[in-house]
């Protein structure tokens, strides 16, 4: 039940289409940056409008209220965004006393939760990010909503209805326990029927609060005698009530879930549910009136409230049969509260078909379910994967619905209402169990079904579930892993060569082990590594104990792992007669390098892009200043003609160019003077025509002042065709989200070769590109752009014809999103050109990519940056010198005329240039070819202003640089 975290969307009822997921916390994985974007494939329906979650860092308790924030900037903040109000998600939840649990997690304080209600015209990603520059806010997110789908079948014959009872051992555990009526399972849903014949006898009833107007019991909630309704009639005005009963087909849902769960038994009516006498408490989180879900059903809108009121109400076992792929840290909150109080919490594992991760199954704390059919093989829909804890049948379930009806429905969302009732038995005989010991008990006690699931083995949880085997069983320990550390030695990369270790600590919930050994394997072939160490002997761990892993795994990456090997580990714990696992995914050699050593994060990816190597944003750090990530993409583009452009950015269509495959994969360099420098190569070949290029790059960043603000991405162009390429123009597309990301402008410093991105609010950090001098120098080019704009390149895509057109056209403009008082969402091309290259023959074009406060600063960094390349730019190997000693000059400082002196140690081409603080060409000294040996060049400098000047000599394969000083 240890797993890594994210939220969900859809309810898992049926086969239904899921956006693909990152697998990590979205707080935790990108705690790097505070910028929001509403996950790609989500939309408008799939969260309230003009409504976001605030959670509040409990620093600043004392200047909050239930209905306001005593804080300036947030206050300020507020009216940006045109709040109307603001609320206290849970305002009776109780301040924690302390701050970790017994096992040492920390303790979930939902006591500064909020609502807050913003003019949706001012847009949900704009108001968020808004929030996200207060430090007083620890997340802010939409509220999100879930939508049912589910596919009713005809009844099977009546011997077979109620076939998963048998299968699952149900009648037999029956025999030790009947459940316990003080047992009680929330169902988290759309309502139930309430005054069902096979569900009204094992509703719960709350004594405390009859119905009569008064909060008797004082909990916040007036008359919730039978559960309590979050949703209310109508969803354009989401207002609570105490009526849980479902009044349509349209919320048909939750009925099928609570009679799957327990319906009543031995009542001569109907069906029997697997928790038999064990209470459910109905919390209805859809509208009455709601239909506008798939299949005309009504939406689930208030799941997490639903589960931290269900907690608070005292439910033993909490049902959740919906998710999907969107989400946040509120999920996380509820369900981490509602464990820490007592609930354990079961949710459905999709309908998918999909190995992804779906959420709130894959959450921390929750016990997943997979569905599988009568002859225990997975269902067709069932997701599968790591995630999966558990699974329990869920094709062809005949169960309760409205208006006193029956039918049979598929979908994990029966597979988890069913697994929810055995935990209830389980509980009903170990009163004493934590949440987390009912849901292991529930899990390790499963039947092995992998026999019958070959290609899915091992990715069905523990088996499909057996209540017989949960009710008795007194003997298995349960081992879980956590905090588990997977170290390199290569900044993350897990490069070939790389030994890997793996260390975590492992808990038993459990009974004690006396003999545990833990064995780490694969989890199906793969070349990509060589397994080293593979067992630790742990020994004897007591009960609820956590104990590091006795020793450490290891492995090698091999020398042949693919770019991004994808693979999973299994590790096997065994002890007598217990025998666990469980899978963990690892990616090694991979294809990016993050820059993280000064004030500026990025991602150098090797195939030509800034940031991110992925067009979905979920690889890579993006460009971040300031916990700002600014950058929505960075491409490369080699403009050769309107027909002919190698790149990697945005097409007409939704997915980008790719066209630079990686033959030397990007990897980190060790030299003195540069705190990181990486290389790669790629070519065009995946260019529709390939043109015949060739892309030797390099990364650079350096941690000091005045060069802490800036990363430098260098681009080496060979042309290795036999046609001389004319009016050739490398540059780089940036499309930039600065927070408010329609919100921003663009300019270009003409003074400094830089491009430039900003946002309207002042507080926001800037980005800049500087196209900085080299050896071969081009007239630069500058292109904004915005789809926002009728006739922009950007409007219906972006064409290669449009790519040539924004790489050529010189500064043709030289600046965006001023005329509208709010700005623009802004992009730019950024180059330099034109260029004629000859077959072998190469240019150089390189960028400084730059995060600053203000103008001012990019332009200090933009003058540093290209001092730096100057003096540090490095090309070839030591075997390919031609220096054999520096560069000298005197007198320096001089006033009229100095001497440089140099040796070479071949005969080479050779240029001596001048530059000024700026990077700009001052004077050529010396551009031929010159023989081995010691030279001596005069040079006059009686017309250069005073100051300081950047002397660069180049060789074929070599650049050295050094200060001159004119008095």
């Amino acid at each position: 039940m240890i797993k890594i975290t994210q939220m969900g969307l859809l309810l898992a009822l049926a086969i239904f289409s899921q956006s693909p997921a990152i697998a990590e916390n979205p707080i935790k994985g990108k705690a790097i940056s505070r910028t929001f974007k509403i996950p790609t494939g989500a939309n408008k329906t799939e969260y309230l409008p003009g409504v976001i979650v605030v959670k509040i860092d409990p620093a600043f308790r004392n200047s909050v209220s239930k209905s306001a924030f005593a804080i300036p900037g947030l206050q300020q903040t507020m009216q940006t965004i045109g709040a109307s109000s603001v609320k206290a998600k849970f305002p009776n939840a109780k301040i924690p006393t302390n701050k970790f649990t017994a096992d040492g997690s920390a303790v979930t304080d939902i006591s500064l939760i909020y609502e807050v209600d913003f003019n949706p015209a001012f847009g949900i990603e704009n108001a968020i990010n808004e929030l996200l520059k207060s430090p007083e806010v620890l997340y802010a997110e939409p509220h999100y909503i879930y939508a049912p789908s589910y596919k009713p079948n005809d009844p099977d014959t009546l011997g077979t209805k109620n076939y998963y009872l048998k299968i699952t051992k149900a009648y037999e555990a029956w025999e030790v326990t009947k459940g316990d009526t003080n047992v009680v399972i929330a169902i988290i849903d759309s309502g139930s029927d309430l005054d069902h014949p096979d569900l009204a006898a094992n509703q719960v009833k709350n004594y405390g609060d009859p119905i009569n107007g008064i909060d008797d019991d004082n909990d916040g909630f007036i008359d919730n005698f039978s559960g309590w309704d979050f949703a209310g009639a109508n969803f354009n005005t989401i207002t609570g009530d105490n009526n849980a009963n479902c009044l349509g087909g349209n919320n048909n849902h939750g009925s099928h879930v609570s009679g799957d769960a327990s319906a009543v038994a031995d009542n001569g009516v109907g069906i029997a549910g697997i928790g038999f006498k064990c209470r459910l408490l109905t919390i209805k989180c859809s509208a009455d009136n709601d239909t506008r879900a798939p299949g005309g059903v009504g939406y689930i809108l208030t799941g997490y409230e639903g589960i931290i009121y269900a907690a608070n109400q005292g439910a033993d076992v909490i049902n959740c049969s919906w998710g999907g792929g969107s989400g946040g840290q509120f999920g996380q909150d509820a369900i981490n509260y509602a464990t820490q109080n007592g609930s354990l919490v079961v949710a459905a594992a999709g309908n998918s078909n999909s190995p992804e991760p779906h959420f709130p199954s894959a959450f921390t704390n929750v016990l997943s379910v997979a569905s599988t059919t009568s002859a225990d093989r997975k269902s067709g829909f069932s997701n599968y994967g790591n995630t999966i804890d558990v699974s329990a049948p869920g094709s062809g379930i005949y169960s309760t619905l409205y208006n006193n009806s029956y039918a049979s429905f598929d979908g994990t969302s029966m597979a988890s209402p069913i697994a929810a009732g055995a935990a209830a038995l389980v509980k009903s005989v170990f009163p004493n169990y934590t949440p987390t010991q009912i849901g292991e008990q529930l899990r390790v006690t499963c039947d092995d079904i992998d026999s019958k699931n070959v290609s899915f083995k091992s990715r069905l949880g523990k088996g499909r579930i057996n209540a017989l085997r949960a009710v008795t069983d007194t003997t298995s320990p349960s081992i879980r892993s956590k905090n588990m550390i997977i170290a390199d030695n290569t900044n993350g990369g897990r490069l070939r060569g790389d030994t890997i270790t793996i260390t975590a600590d492992l808990t038993n919930y459990l009974r004690p082990t006396s003999n545990l050994t833990a064995t780490v394997s694969l989890y199906s072939p793969n070349t990509a590594i060589t397994l080293l160490t593979t067992q630790v002997s742990q020994g004897a761990i007591p009960t609820l104990t956590t104990v590091p892993l006795n020793g450490v795994f290891s492995f090698v990456v091999n020398q042949t792992a693919p770019e991004d090997a994808a693979l999973t580990l299994k590790i096997t714990y065994s002890d007598g007669s217990y025998s666990d696992f469980e899978l963990i995914s690892i990616v090694v050699n991979v294809s990016t390098l993050n820059i993280t050593v000064n004030d500026i994060k990025s991602t150098a990816t090797g195939i030509g892009r800034i940031g991110f190597v992925d067009n979905t944003n979920t690889r890579g750090l993006g460009f971040v200043y300031k916990n700002t990530n600014m950058i929505y993409e960075g491409a490369l583009m080699i403009g050769v003609s309107p027909t002919e452009v190698p790149n990697c950015a945005r097409n007409e269509g939704a997915t980008p160019d790719d066209n630079f495959p990686a033959t030397t994969r990007v990897a980190k360099i060790a030299q003195s003077g540069i705190d990181f420098l990486s290389s790669g190569v790629f070519t065009d070949a995946n260019a529709s025509p390939a043109v015949g290029l060739e892309v030797s790059h390099r990364e650079m960043a350096w941690n000091a002042a005045p060069d802490n603000k800036y990363a430098i991405f260098e681009y080496k162009i060979k042309n290795t065709s036999a046609n001389i390429l004319s009016n050739v123009y490398p540059g780089m597309f940036f499309d930039w989200d600065i927070n408010a990301s329609s919100s921003n402008r663009t300019a270009w410093d003409g003074a400094n070769n830089m491009g430039y991105a900003f946002s309207t609010t002042a507080t926001d950090p800037w980005a800049g590109v500087k196209v900085l001098n080299t050896i071969t120098p081009a007239a630069p080019s500058f292109y904004p752009q915005s789809y926002e704009l009728a006739g922009d390149p950007q409007e219906n895509g972006y064409s290669i014809a449009e790519k040539y057109l924004t790489l050529s056209s010189g500064v043709a403009k030289d600046s965006l999103g001023f005329v509208s008082a709010t700005g623009n969402d802004v992009m730019f091309s950024i180059g330099a050109g034109p260029y004629t290259i000859s077959p072998g023959a190469e240019i150089v074009f390189a960028l400084a990519v730059i995060g600053g406060d203000d103008l001012a600063d990019l332009q200090t960094s933009a003058q540093a940056a290209q001092v730096k390349y100057t003096a540090f730019i490095t090309t070839g190997l030591s075997a390919n010198e031609e220096l054999s000693s520096d560069l000298t000059t005197f007198p320096n400082p001089a006033n009229t005329s100095t001497e440089f002196s140099f040796s070479l140690k071949k005969d080479t081409k050779t240029s001596l240039i001048i530059y000024n603080q700026l990077g700009q060409q001052v004077q050529v000294v010396l551009n031929k070819k010159l023989s081995a040996g010691k030279h001596s060049i005069t040079a006059n400098v009686n017309d250069l202003a005073i100051g300081v000047y950047n002397l660069v000599l180049t060789t074929e394969n070599q650049t050295k640089a050094i200060k001159l000083i004119v008095q």
